[in-house]
């Protein structure tokens, strides 16, 4: 119901408001929301406190580097058994090797030997595993949209943390009316205009939905921006673009 009720009031912002449509189809408008280029919510994939969190809404950062940081003291201590227990049965087959070459050993207690070190390896693996969880590292560089928790504050696992965006040119998200799938490709230009400011910046279509809402009839599409004049552009902000359409179109 929630989904229906967006795409009935996006499709009624498109098609029904004056003070948007332009009389001259040559450049159809509709209204444009800035989102980022594959934005996604980090959320928690452990429960415990935050020590770490090293970027603060607005900052940048790369690759590889830590977004989020947990205590985790008996993680760690886990790991230090699991390392021990390796050791251990790498000494035990060590042994169960010399006394096989002095026929001291059964073939039995070589197999056995050999079967501790890859359990104990394997418990290790697991181990790292769960440690490897008292870090977020980022999938890409990007910058942080917004937070929702605080440094040394408990967390639940799954609780959403942060919602992050990729280091790339905005895009730009509009419902557009279905009609205009006509003229509407992936090579079409737009120019998109902060409510109320200028100048205009100039990108193209880049994205169109595979389907049409039957209830509003409307589509979703995505546009890039590829223009210069992008200063004070952030996700969120909404707008106008104007569309470079064939001349002669119908509305």
């Amino acid at each position: 119901m929630r989904q229906f009720a967006f795409w009935a009031l996006m499709g009624l912002t498109v098609c029904s408001a004056p003070a948007w449509a332009q009389s001259d189809y040559s450049q159809p408008t509709a209204h444009a929301i800035l989102i980022a280029e594959d934005e996604v919510v980090v959320s928690s994939q452990m429960s415990g406190r935050i020590i770490n969190l090293p970027f603060d809404e607005g900052q940048h950062f790369k690759k590889g580097q830590v977004l989020a940081g947990f205590s985790c003291e008996i993680l760690q201590a886990e790991e230090a058994v699991a390392v021990a227990t390796v050791e251990g049965a790498k000494a035990e087959l060590k042994n169960a090797q010399s006394l096989d070459k002095l026929n001291a050993a059964g073939a039995l207690d070589l197999v056995l030997a050999e079967t501790s070190v890859q359990r104990a390896r394997a418990e290790l693996e697991v181990a790292r595993s769960r440690k490897r969880l008292c870090q977020i590292i980022a999938p890409y560089d990007g910058v942080v949209l917004s937070q929702d928790v605080r440094q040394f504050e408990s967390v639940d696992a799954s609780a959403p943390m942060m919602r992050i965006g990729r280091d790339a040119p905005l895009r730009v998200s509009i419902v557009a009316p279905a009609a205009w799938l006509t003229w509407l490709d992936r090579k079409t230009g737009l120019k998109f205009q902060l409510a109320g400011q200028a100048p205009a910046v100039e990108g193209k279509i880049d994205r169109i939905g595979a389907s049409v809402d039957a209830a509003s009839q409307t589509v979703k599409v995505e546009g890039i921006l590829q223009g210069k004049d992008i200063k004070g552009l952030v996700p969120g902000q909404s707008g106008l673009v104007t569309f470079d359409s064939p001349a002669g179109q119908s509305q």
